[in-house]
């Protein structure tokens, strides 16, 4: 009777623990990098890396940091590039006059809002099965973006690599 009681209190604990490992591996924030981009207005414009992370769980999470790298291991960080200024002073060359000295109406599109950079600034909140996205102006590409949370998202670690591939549109 002893022995039943035995393997009975011991199957009960390996069954605890199971249950125990496996409610912390699934109840783990999952993220994913999509949309990985980079386009440029035009030739002589810099590019625009363009990317979203993606919360896949059922509980919201919040990114404390988004750190991005070359292929050398040098941290990246938005150059400050402004696609607008470029575009005023591109059309403030290409005015045109008429011959009688009469400066001719300009009809030019304006630039997209698109073309913002939008870095991680601070702390961004990432609710569940939804996404936030990020773009930067940068002088080369980036190989690795490390990603860092409140919550655990990897190997019981909270911040998390990964290794993207940017789709040139232009």
């Amino acid at each position: 009777m002893e022995l039943a009681n035995f393997i009975i209190g011991f199957l009960a604990l390996i069954i605890a623990i199971i249950a125990l490992i496996h409610s912390i591996y699934y109840n783990m924030v999952k993220i994913k990098l999509s949309d990985c981009e980079v386009n440029r207005v035009d030739n002589d414009y810099d590019w625009l890396y363009d990317f979203s992370i993606s919360n896949l769980s059922n509980v919201s999470v919040v990114i404390q940091k988004i750190e991005l790298y070359s292929k050398d291991g040098k941290l990246l960080t938005d150059n400050g590039f402004d696609p607008f200024k470029k575009h005023q002073d591109n059309e403030n060359e290409n005015h045109s006059e008429s011959p009688f000295g009469i400066p001719l109406p300009r009809f030019s599109m304006p630039l997209d809002p698109y073309w913002e950079s939008s870095p991680f600034k601070s702390e961004t909140e990432i609710y569940p099965a939804s996404r936030e996205s990020f773009s930067y102006y940068l002088d080369e590409e980036p190989v690795k973006i490390k990603i860092t949370t409140d919550k655990r998202i990897h190997k019981f670690r909270k911040h998390q690599l990964f290794f993207p591939h940017f789709d040139k549109n232009g």
